[in-house]
Order: C-alpha cells, then structure tokens, then sequence
C-alpha cells in the first residue's frame, strides 16, 4: 500500500504543479477586460516558481513594492477561488544579499 500511496501523491504533485503552471502563466500575462488579476511590473531581474507560490526579484525597492501591491491583489483573489499559500505570504518583500528586493508572488 505504501508504494502505492506515494504513486498516488507524485500524481497530485504533479497536477498541483500544473495548475500552478496555468495561474502564473496567467498573472504574468497582460490582463484581459475581464479578469480581476494585476500585472506585475515587467522590469524584474529573476523570476522563479515554486508549488505555492512564485518570486520575482527587482533591483529597486519603488518597483518590489509595486509588484508586493499586485500580490496582495491577487492573492486575495486566488484565495477566493480556493487556491492557498502553504506558509507563505503573497506581497512579502525580501532584501536579498546583494541588495536586490525579491517579492512572493501567488
């Protein structure tokens, strides 16, 4: 039972992954008339994806704060549709060590 338990969880991993896929696909697109997503500001140094949640890493604080806004936005949105963050808080802003602002995006 065990080997099939974890074959069982790979599948949902990998459908968690894709969905995930889909929703970043989505934010980072230009917004449609109807969607209720925020843009994130374009300028952004680093982007990386995670199963929760994403980062986007900017060099100047003004445009990470920008972005933190738009996360929040959506965050709540996507919360509201049953997406969740594990313990992670979409808008949070990081300093990273060489003095860039990295941004958890939903």
């Amino acid at each position: 039972m065990g080997e099939e338990l974890e074959k069982s969880l790979r599948k949902m991993e990998k459908a968690a992954e894709a969905v995930l896929h889909d929703i970043l696909n989505e934010i980072d697109a230009e917004p449609v008339s109807n969607s209720p997503l925020v843009s994130y500001p374009e300028n952004h140094i680093k982007k990386e994806n995670g199963y929760n949640v994403g980062w986007l890493t900017y060099a100047s604080r003004e445009d990470a704060e920008k972005c933190a806004k738009a996360a929040r936005s959506n965050a709540d949105y996507l919360s509201s549709k049953g997406f969740h963050y594990g313990y992670s808080c979409p808008g949070e802003i990081l300093e990273t060590s060489e003095g860039h602002f990295r941004v958890v995006i939903p």
